[in-house]
């Protein structure tokens, strides 16, 4: 049964796409030409793609790059305004003088 209904919709024309017809009665240099169109039109894409990828990892690079310097610089003059801070009560300390 499922033979009979291949047969019916391949002479019907629903197996074909839409616009097979404009497929079929293009000469082979068309076919060829469009062939090169595709291939011209895809490789331009992709070298967008990867010029956008590309621009983008770098971008976030350089964003990273940018956060975790000013986190380290943040961090590391927090931990020497500390230090200073315990190194000036050690000396108030010492002195026998009563802390601000």
């Amino acid at each position: 049964m499922e033979y009979i209904g291949e047969i019916v919709a391949n002479i019907l024309g629903l197996n074909d796409s839409k616009y097979q017809w404009v497929i079929d009665s293009m000469t082979d240099e068309e076919v060829d030409q469009m062939k090169e169109d595709q291939e011209r039109i895809l490789s331009e894409v992709r070298m967008i793609f990867h010029s956008f990828f590309i621009s983008n990892f770098l971008r976030r690079s350089l964003i990273n790059y940018v956060y975790f310097t000013f986190l380290f610089t943040f961090r590391l003059n927090k931990d020497l305004e500390l230090e200073r801070r315990m190194m000036m009560r050690r000396r108030m300390l010492r002195r026998g003088g009563r802390e601000r």
